[in-house]
This record gives C-alpha cells, sequence and structure tokens, in this order.
C-alpha cells in the first residue's frame, strides 16, 4: 500500500482529531470529514501522515486508531530544510499538496514523489505574483503532478489562466455539503432594530473584517442601528480599534464550532463576506453556509466569487475595500423587504448550481485507485471537460 503525506499550509488536524475523540465540535467544517477520509485509508493499509508546514512550533506524533502521523513544520528553519528532512526519513511515495508555497514544491520537485493538489487559492496578480505564479505553474504542469485540484471553478480557472496550467490537467473539487437549505424555510426582512450583521472567518484586514466594522459605524451615524457579530480568530486587536474608532457595535465571539456558525447565520439578519480582491480566496464556506441559513447575504466582487455569487439573486454585491459601498448595500438589503425575501428564497437554487461531484476524498481515492475507469472519472471532471457548464467564463 502507499505512503501518503497530506501537506498543509495550516490547520491543525492533530488537535481536529483530539477534540473530535473528545466529543467537541469542530471548529472548521470538514476537518472530521478529512480525518475520516484519512482514517479510511490507514485502515485499508496506507501509511498517512499529516503535515502542517507552519504551525507554532515543531511537532510529530504518531498516534490514534489507525494510527496516522501528524508533523508541524519548525518555524525556526527555512521550509526547504526541514520539509526536506521530513521527505527523505519517512519517503512518501504518494503526496496530497494543500499548499502553493514554493519551497515545498520545489523539495517535491527534487525528489518527485506522485503528487496532485487540492488547493483553495485564487492567485495575486501583481507584477511580481505573476512572476511567481508563472514559475508555481511550470513546475505543477511537469509530469509528476498528475492533477491540479483546486477549490471550486473560478478558483481552478484561474490555476489555467494565471498559472498556464493545462486545463486538461485540472479539476475543481468541493467539500461534501454543508445542510440542504431546503431544509429551513426563507426568511422576512426585520422588523425591528439593532439589526444582526455576522461575519465568519480568518480576522484579517485582508478579509474585510474592519471594512464590515466601519460601515456599521457609518450605517450607526445615519441612524440605522446595526450589531456586528465576529466568529473566529486573528487580528482582533484592529477589530477593536475600528469598532471604538466608528463607533460600532462589534461582539467577538472567539472560534466557534461549524454549527454554532450556522445557527449564528441563522439568527443574523445578514451574513457579510467581505473579502478585498488582495486576499487568496477560493470559494469560502462561509457562502454556502449562508445560502444554507436562507439569511441574505451581502458578499463583495472578489474575482473568486464572481459567478458563483449573482448579485439581486443569491447575494447583494458591493465594491470590495469600499466601505461606503458596503454600507449602502447592508442598507438597502435591510430596508428593501421585496429584495431581503428575494435573497433568503433563492438561497436554495443558488446553493445548488454551486454542487460540484468531484468531492475532497473521493478525488483522493480515485487517484490512489489508479485504475483505467479511476482515471477517467478524474479526467471527466478537468476543466475541459466542463466547458459546457463554464460557458464564457
Amino acid at each position: 500500500m502507499s505512503r501518503l503525506a497530506l501537506i498543509l499550509h495550516a490547520g491543525d488536524y492533530l488537535d481536529a482529531r483530539r477534540r473530535r475523540d473528545d466529543g467537541q465540535g469542530e471548529t472548521y467544517r470538514h476537518h472530521h470529514y478529512a480525518l475520516g477520509v484519512l482514517e479510511g485509508l490507514a485502515s485499508a493499509g496506507s501509511a498517512v501522515a499529516v503535515v502542517q508546514c507552519h504551525p507554532p512550533q515543531p511537532y510529530e506524533v504518531t498516534e490514534g486508531s489507525p494510527p496516522i502521523t501528524f508533523v508541524g513544520g519548525d518555524p525556526a528553519r527555512p521550509t526547504t530544510e526541514w520539509f526536506g528532512e521530513f521527505l527523505d526519513r519517512w519517503e512518501p511515495d504518494r503526496i496530497v499538496l494543500r499548499t502553493p508555497d514554493h519551497d515545498v514544491v520545489a523539495a517535491l520537485r527534487q525528489r518527485r514523489p506522485r503528487t496532485i493538489t487540492l488547493l483553495a487559492d485564487s492567485f495575486g496578480t501583481s507584477l511580481r505574483q505573476r512572476l511567481a505564479n508563472r514559475r508555481l505553474g511550470r513546475m505543477l504542469d511537469e509530469p509528476w503532478v498528475e492533477w491540479v485540484g483546486n477549490h471550486h471553478l473560478n478558483a481552478s480557472l484561474a490555476m489555467h489562466r494565471r498559472l498556464g496550467v493545462r486545463r486538461g490537467k485540472v479539476v475543481p473539487w468541493d467539500w461534501p455539503s454543508v445542510p440542504d437549505p431546503a431544509d429551513l424555510p426563507p426568511k422576512a426582512a426585520p422588523s425591528g432594530d439593532p439589526a444582526i450583521l455576522f461575519f465568519a472567518g480568518a480576522i484579517r484586514v485582508s478579509k474585510g473584517v474592519t471594512d464590515l466594522v466601519r460601515a456599521a459605524g457609518l450605517l450607526a451615524a445615519e441612524g440605522l442601528a446595526t450589531r456586528v457579530r465576529v466568529a473566529g480568530a486573528g487580528a482582533t486587536e484592529e477589530v477593536t480599534r475600528a469598532a471604538a474608532h466608528a463607533g460600532a457595535d462589534v461582539t467577538l465571539l472567539g472560534r466557534l464550532t461549524s454549527d454554532e456558525v450556522l445557527a449564528e447565520m441563522r439568527e443574523a439578519d445578514v451574513v457579510v463576506v467581505p473579502s478585498r480582491a488582495g486576499y487568496p480566496e477560493g470559494l469560502p464556506l462561509t457562502i454556502y453556509e449562508a445560502l444554507c441559513s436562507r439569511t441574505p447575504l451581502v458578499a463583495s466582487d472578489h474575482p473568486m466569487f464572481a459567478g458563483n455569487v449573482v448579485d439581486g439573486a443569491s447575494a447583494a454585491v458591493f465594491r470590495g475595500g469600499d466601505v461606503e459601498d458596503l454600507a449602502a448595500t447592508v442598507r438597502r438589503v435591510l430596508t428593501d423587504r421585496a429584495l431581503y425575501g428575494r435573497l433568503s428564497e433563492g438561497g436554495a437554487s443558488a446553493w445548488q448550481a454551486l454542487q460540484i461531484d468531484a468531492e475532497w476524498g473521493e478525488v483522493i481515492r480515485r487517484w490512489l485507485a489508479d485504475t483505467p475507469r479511476d482515471t477517467a472519472w478524474l479526467r471527466q471532471r478537468t476543466l475541459t471537460a466542463m466547458a459546457g457548464r463554464l460557458g464564457d467564463r
């Protein structure tokens, strides 16, 4: 059987497994699902390692049933050094790559184990980034990288357009569906105030969190009271400063379980996904979850959202990074009862249109099976095979 290593940019699967085994909820949706996939492979006889490239401190432990090896890289050493040592010592023959880190890819290229990527990145467009993208694309287009997956359609198209990877090699993938929005009734526009605006995700300026806080301050100054509830971890001090300066009512909830996030979304009046264009999005799970909650979505015009959220149908779209436009868009959703109802009602069909059947674990299993039938299954899910669905995208 294979020796499989899953290489992550970040994400602590060891902590996620321990939390799950202690009966605690997952703090990032699909961690438990991914662990189940890896455990299935380990139970079938594969040796499995999960490598976190950017942990706070290095670690390595093999534990659990079935046993999985969890490795955290050393932040005090060059990535090529510690990661190269891991590869030479553990000798994986199959790699599932979930980071576009150039040093990681270069270390793999020296050894050329059979590799697929299952990324969730959009890649920048500055001159420096374009040069780096092409360099990365040339490495990923080599034969040792057998399939190049990215999360959903727009991010996968970026692999072709910005990195130059051939369409016939790019496989758009997705996580299994979160709860079906058909399970919940649509919502009507709120009649009282303050309105609750909800954000979930990494708390970073480039994710637009402070833009949302400042927009709430503008709305308050205009007489529309809101409460902003923020779930996640990161630059909380910047959010607190922005709230104090803007006069916004903001509650920092910290990390929530996935189920708690969905509950918060359902209770909110608007879910906001305000990512700026420079943030490397795939297709955020927050968008799926907002559609499932039937709470109207306000989303930025991030390039990776184009075609996935439609202004006036599945979301109200504003210019990313434009605080005044964000405030005006939130006001429009809260005060236009017809629009509010249309967005809530349209959640089910919008969610259905986003579905992709190349599920994360199934892509891995088909690739490992390595039969002509499984290879054909993967080929039928490339950008080339999906030309009809993509239209002029």
